[in-house]
């Protein structure tokens, strides 16, 4: 079977690297960045922001989310992070964790949800809020 790579953002753009590698049954994403050019189409950043309720909820609940391999810690690879379930593995070297953790500590904007994420539950309207009885958690982190 083929190896296939189908790219979901990265393409006559700036930032939103969401690359996916399928070989047989396994699927794996290189990078899951944010897409500055699309989202300044839409929004300014200061007076008006994006809702994250949605995010990749649809994807997410489908399961449809596979491991993710981050080449480095700019957020045009990996600012879209906050939106994949804490669960799902992400890989990099020790050197982008490092940076990527720093950039969520000083709390650069857009860098939350990176390396620990607020879980996030679904409310009956369908949108997402984050769940405030469990705190933060590690994403499952490997190192390449």
């Amino acid at each position: 079977m083929a190896t296939m790579i189908t790219c979901y953002g990265g393409i006559n753009e700036i930032g939103g690297c969401k690359i996916l590698v399928e070989d047989g049954d396994v699927r794996v994403f290189l990078d899951f960045g944010k897409s500055f050019g699309r989202y300044s189409d839409y929004f300014d950043g200061v007076f008006v922001r994006e809702r994250t309720t949605r995010g990749l909820l649809d994807a997410m609940a489908l399961g449809l989310i596979p491991p993710i391999v981050l080449s480095h810690a700019h957020l045009d690879h990996s600012g879209d992070l906050d939106f994949v379930r804490p669960e799902v593995p992400v890989f990099s070297s020790r050197m982008t964790a490092f940076i990527a953790k720093a950039m969520q500590d000083s709390g650069k904007p857009g860098a939350s949800g990176v390396v620990y994420a607020n879980p996030h539950t679904v409310k009956e309207n369908g949108l997402l809020a984050a769940d405030k009885s469990k705190g933060y958690v590690w994403r499952q982190w490997g190192f390449l």
